[in-house]
């Protein structure tokens, strides 16, 4: 199958005053063709980058 978007072990983090925090670990993600996505998480959740 083809997808549109694709990534594997994907890791986010980010640096605090007590050391680096781990949001996201390993997460696999792929879209194909006709699914629809969406991106959800409260206001200033780093959804967006800029």
């Amino acid at each position: 199958m083809e997808h549109l978007f694709e990534t594997r072990n994907l890791r986010v983090a980010f640096d605090t005053l007590d050391g680096e925090a781990l949001a996201v670990k390993g997460a696999n993600i792929h879209v194909a063709p006709g699914e629809t996505v969406a991106i959800v998480g409260e206001s200033g959740s780093g959804k967006a980058r800029p």
